[in-house]
């Protein structure tokens, strides 16, 4: 009873209509922020990077525009910002490279980190390391100066998620309808912490390290909540009427799970109550999207639109 009134009479933190548009001139093909959601940067196919200030109050100020040193520019990027040194870091193909925010230059570039396609790049912000994982099977951890410390040989890793404790971390491979965890403490293994009958598309931690949500490739529109401490499937949503396409999905403020459906719309479903709210319709083709920030009060949904904006839609606790 305590649940069902709190979920009844707390309001939901939808996105609002108080948005505000960037104009990379870019198609961008991964984002990424910092946790107080006051720098945001994304990169495009053709490995340029853009960096900007995005806080409401302020307006959008253009930073920095950095060129990657990779001559290949085929396959998926990976982006992240490492607030503690300031940097910015790009993994790509077989490479994986640092920016000094700073200073506006690159820092270093490590042109073979690994020897087949990068699959994952995450930042263990306790140990202050840099993780990337590749399709052959090798974990890989760096410091800030991407200087090798340590690699770990696993399955072959098809993509991996590293939980906002950063205790562990949990990966896909193969057939992607297992995911295993890693410990980052101890480098343990424990297999199967969830098992799904359809391929995974994509996955996403809430604030409590040990729930975990999963995308499914399947006609109807699912998602499915897991308890990975006890291995259960604690709740699926759906509601949308059509076949998903989850480049990504998340959780915001415990209360609002979101996902990407058809190629300009975004659903959202009540975690407490399972019930699917509403769809908000963007005016463009979405080619990329993230919940930017991680501190209360401090969330939004950035979404980089294929005529080569960004869309950010402030977090508020009104519909």
């Amino acid at each position: 009873f305590d649940s069902l009134m709190y979920h009844r009479c707390k309001p939901s933190p939808l996105p609002t209509k108080n948005s505000f548009e960037l104009n990379p001139e870019l198609e961008l093909v991964a984002l990424c922020s910092t946790s107080d959601a006051d720098l945001l940067a994304g990169v495009s196919q053709s490995g340029v990077i853009v960096v900007y200030e995005t806080s409401p109050d302020r307006g959008e100020k253009f930073v920095e525009r950095f060129r990657t040193k990779s001559k290949n520019q085929e396959g998926k990027k990976y982006l992240k910002i490492d607030e503690q040194n300031r940097l910015l870091i790009l993994a790509s193909q077989y490479s994986i490279e640092s920016f000094d925010l700073a200073k506006g230059e690159i820092n270093k570039f490590v042109e073979k980190a690994h020897l087949d396609f990068i699959s994952g790049l995450a930042l263990c912000e306790s140990k202050g390391q840099i993780l990337t994982a590749s399709v052959e099977g090798t974990l890989s951890f760096w410091n800030s100066s991407l200087k090798k410390e340590a690699s770990l040989s696993t399955k072959r890793i098809t993509e991996f998620f590293i939980a906002p404790s950063s205790e562990f971390l949990l990966y896909l491979f193969t057939e992607r309808k297992v995911v295993d965890r890693i410990s980052l403490l101890d480098r343990s293994l424990s297999e199967a912490v969830i098992v799904e009958q359809q391929p995974i598309i994509s996955l996403s931690f809430d604030l409590s390290p040990s729930i975990v949500a999963v995308g499914l490739s399947v006609e109807s529109p699912t998602v499915n909540v897991w308890d990975i401490q006890k291995r259960q499937l604690l709740r699926s949503f759906g509601g949308l009427q059509n076949r998903p396409n989850f480049f990504c999905f998340g959780f915001a403020d415990q209360s609002i799970l979101f996902a990407q459906h058809r190629c300009s719309e975004i659903g959202f479903w009540n975690f407490g109550s399972g019930l699917f709210l509403k769809s908000l319709k963007i005016g463009g083709q979405i080619s990329s999207f993230m919940l930017a920030g991680r501190e209360k009060g401090k969330k939004m949904l950035a979404l980089a639109l294929e005529d080569r904006k960004i869309l950010l839609l402030p977090f508020t606790s009104s519909l």
